[in-house]
């Protein structure tokens, strides 16, 4: 799914981890992204606000009915937010290292 998304926030959790959340046609995506620790010379940081193009890959693909999934993404658990943002779905992006996205 290739798309402009915006920014509505990016939280650093442990281990280099990265959630952003991102909207798009009035759906929000939870994006995790692991960051390097290389942020190189181009690379522009997220920020609430800013719009981006990029890829998502499905991490459960299509959930009918909210369910408590997670995804252990660099030893950082990772859940679903069904009933706090109606977030049905993890993605991870390409594009994105950490709290950077790549140019």
């Amino acid at each position: 799914m290739n798309s402009c998304f915006t920014v509505k926030s990016v939280k650093k959790k442990k281990n280099n981890v990265y959630v952003i959340y991102a909207l798009k046609n009035d759906s929000i995506y939870k994006i995790v992204s692991y960051f390097d620790g290389n942020k190189g010379d181009r690379k522009k940081k997220l920020a609430r606000g800013m719009q981006f193009q990029a890829t998502l890959i499905s991490q459960f693909g299509n959930i009918i009915s909210p369910c408590n999934l997670m995804l252990d993404f660099h030893g950082v658990a990772i859940g679903l937010e069904y009933k706090k943002r109606h977030v049905l779905d993890l993605w991870l992006c390409e594009e994105l290292n950490g709290p950077y996205l790549k140019e």
